[in-house]
This record gives C-alpha cells, sequence and structure tokens, in this order.
C-alpha cells in the first residue's frame, strides 16, 4: 500500500492538501504553512513563535490551530506554567484511529533551553475517587536535559 507520509519529503505542499482534503478541509495558504511549520521542524510551537513563521494574523493562527487540533492533524500541551505548545501528530492522522491512539504522556521542559522532549511512554498508574473517570493523563516533566545540565 502506498502511504502518503513518505510523499512529504518529495512534495510537502501536496501531501499536507492530500491530508486536509482527508479530514474534510479546505487547503488553504495558513493551513499549509502551519502544518510544514510542524511537519519540517519536529518539535513543539508555542502561538508566538508559529505565528512568526506564518504570513497570517494571531487571531487566523489560533483558529487555524484548533481547526487542525479537532481533527487530530495536530496536537497540543500545557506546561506547568500553562503555557500551550503545539506539535505535528506523528501518530499518522492517515490511519489510526482516534480509539486506538494511547492516551497517556510523559513530557519533560528543558528549564534552560527550553526544548520539550516526549519520553518513552509508560503506563501511569492513578488512583481516582470513586466515580471519577479518566479520559487521558499527560505527565509534565521539568528539569535540565542532557545537553543543559552541566551549563545550568
Amino acid at each position: 500500500m502506498h502511504h502518503p507520509k513518505h510523499d512529504f519529503m518529495e512534495k510537502p505542499d501536496t501531501y499536507i492538501a492530500k491530508l486536509l482534503q482527508l479530514h474534510g478541509l479546505n487547503a488553504t495558504a495558513p493551513r499549509i504553512s502551519v502544518i510544514s511549520l510542524l511537519l519540517r521542524e519536529k518539535r513543539w510551537f508555542d502561538l508566538p513563535e508559529i505565528q512568526k513563521h506564518v504570513n497570517a494574523g494571531r487571531i487566523t493562527v489560533y483558529r487555524i490551530l484548533n481547526v487542525l487540533l479537532d481533527k487530530e492533524i495536530i496536537r497540543k500541551i500545557v506546561d506547568v506554567h500553562n503555557k500551550v505548545f503545539y506539535c505535528f501528530n506523528d501518530q499518522n492522522p492517515f490511519f489510526i484511529s482516534t480509539s486506538s491512539r494511547k492516551k497517556e504522556a510523559i513530557y519533560f521542559r528543558c528549564s534552560n533551553c527550553n526544548e520539550i522532549f516526549v519520553l518513552k511512554r509508560s503506563h501511569i498508574d492513578i488512583h481516582l475517587p470513586k466515580n471519577f473517570t479518566k479520559t487521558g493523563t499527560n505527565l509534565f516533566i521539568t528539569g535540565y536535559c542532557n545537553h543543559c545540565a552541566g551549563t545550568a
């Protein structure tokens, strides 16, 4: 089976247009710019960083991010200081159903360089009070990454 994700390196705009079309979205230039940035850089960005790279206003970028989140094309996390970050949903949105995606993640944010790392997933065992229902778990750890540990 031909895998559309392989087309990204050769024809990124075509790949992104197909991705948007599969999710019932128009392939507008700002949407393509946002997804292209997140795919190309493969890291977490906050709203001001994304806005710097996209030729659109803050509100337009915010609306694009919300639409892409709703379609699960991108993911977001909120750190311990309530700062929101976005990245491309690398759990291939073409073939993975929502029900099969893991709902637990562990993130590490370096206090020096501000880089965000997704740590190897492991089971997070949390006991909830009676009649509480868990829908997901995100653990956010702060500290110093291996590059900054000796310099901080």
